[in-house]
């Protein structure tokens, strides 16, 4: 199911792609505009130039991040056992990592299927900040970076209230390991966007929300 999630992810993202340049017509806009219903926890309002694809579908990718050393141009599925994210989306000079969050059903009622501040969102950037900072890939900027990069949770589980979960991800938490985590991320240059369930279901438009 994961895998499939992550998939599905990468496909309409790919599709996205093609579909604004052949029928907007329209190669740039800002990560803000693109994820619209998202929150931005950290980080700045990147611009993207959207990839014109050949809506041929999402590749694969067999090395994870850290180690590839060649272009990224196409959006891909990440490879086995890739620490941090899920999906990659190179958009002009930035470069998009999604991590993908799946439960089916959805039931709100069990904290399983509910998304963690700590574990989802801080953890999570930080090891894909870590694999940015460690690769010699390449978009079309030159190699990529952290500052020009996004952290971009994609959640087909509840957060309650959406802002106020992003609120959380900021706050310095109790704990030692959990203060050592925080101080962490909160040192990191990666934009970081968040859509929960209700958030992404308006991003994939009415026939997923069905």
């Amino acid at each position: 199911q994961h895998r499939s999630f992550e998939m599905f992810h990468a496909t309409f993202e790919d599709l996205r792609c093609w579909a604004w340049h052949y029928i907007r017509k329209q190669p740039d806009t800002t990560l803000t505009q693109w994820y619209k219903n998202a929150v931005q926890v950290r980080g700045g309002d990147l611009r993207i130039t959207i990839p014109a694809t050949t809506a041929a579908g999402p590749s694969l990718q067999k090395t994870q991040l850290k180690k590839l050393k060649k272009p990224i141009s196409e959006c891909s599925v990440a490879a086995s056992g890739q620490p941090g994210f899920d999906v990659l989306l190179p958009m002009g000079n930035t470069m998009v990592l999604c991590e993908c969050r799946y439960t089916e059903p959805p039931d709100r009622e069990r904290s399983s299927n509910k998304i963690s501040p700590a574990e989802d969102v801080r953890r999570k950037t930080v090891l894909a900040e870590g694999e940015v900072k460690a690769s010699k890939a390449t978009i079309q900027s030159g190699e990529i970076t952290a500052k020009a990069s996004a952290f971009v949770l994609v959640a087909h589980r509840a957060t309650g209230r959406l802002e106020g979960f992003a609120a959380l991800c900021s706050k310095r938490p109790q704990g030692e390991k959990a203060l050592a985590d925080w101080h962490s991320f909160m040192k990191t240059e990666m934009a970081v966007i968040v859509l929960d369930r209700d958030a992404l279901l308006c991003f994939y438009g009415p026939t997923f929300s069905a």
